[in-house]
């Protein structure tokens, strides 16, 4: 009996092999996979300045009224710049207790001296010639805080078009670079697959302080939009 079931198990493993050798093909073509890489810079043609408003009080209605005032000065004036209701966004509002961490009350509770109100908005200029101007005329209005000015532009589209096809040049050169030193010949384009981009914009940050004189000079720079592609070829 014994030596049955071994005949059986051995004509079971020698039925398997075939199976095994067609999911392990011995002859697979050469393949080569490089990675593609360019960048194209553009001139950026509008600004995105974070503004913010940051006011204290004994409670938290006086300090939200004080603030209040302020912004809508502030949203005055850049509507005198020229800045339209669509070009101008809330992006933060919030309201908070300032606590005297070195103080307690009787109960043992700590000491609360009033409470801070924070209000930013995200302002969009068109014209970017007028960022400086925009810029002082609402911290000339109430706008305390900055949170950096982000620059871009309406052509990053097409910028990014440009580098994703550079990018396959840049490929194709590596690719061919590197079959003739290997002695080999390029075949045909077997996958092709676009990778995440960065998109560098230019930045600026300040602070409104007693240092801030008007005519705050803004350099715009140039952006710089790269692609990246992953191609691979087969080799003959």
């Amino acid at each position: 009996m014994k030596r049955l079931i071994g005949v059986v198990v051995g004509l079971l493993i020698l039925c398997a092999l075939p199976l095994a050798n067609a999911e392990m093909p011995m002859n697979a073509d050469p393949a080569l996979t490089v990675t593609g890489s360019a960048s194209v810079g553009v001139a950026p043609d509008f600004a995105v300045l974070n503004l913010g408003i940051n006011t204290q009080g004994e409670t938290a209605l006086v300090a939200l009224n004080q603030n209040a005032a302020l912004m809508q000065s502030v949203i005055e004036a850049l509507e005198g710049f020229g800045v339209v209701g669509k070009d101008l966004q809330t992006n933060y509002f919030g309201i908070y207790p300032i606590m005297d961490y070195n103080q307690v009350n009787v109960d043992g509770t700590q000491k609360m001296l009033g409470y801070r109100v924070e209000n930013t908005i995200q302002v969009i200029v068109r014209d970017i010639s007028h960022v400086s101007m925009v810029l002082d005329g609402a911290i000339a209005a109430g706008a305390n805080q900055s949170y950096g000015i982000n620059f871009d532009s309406s052509k990053r589209s097409e910028a990014y078009d440009q580098a994703m096809a550079a990018a396959v040049r840049d490929a194709n050169r590596k690719a061919a670079l590197l079959a003739s030193a290997a002695e080999m010949r390029l075949g045909a384009l077997v996958h092709i697959t676009e990778q995440p981009s960065g998109y560098s914009a230019g930045y600026a940050s300040l602070r409104n302080d007693e240092s801030f004189t008007a005519g705050t000079p803004i350099m715009n720079g140039t952006l710089t939009v790269e692609a990246h592609v992953v191609v691979s070829y087969q080799l003959q």
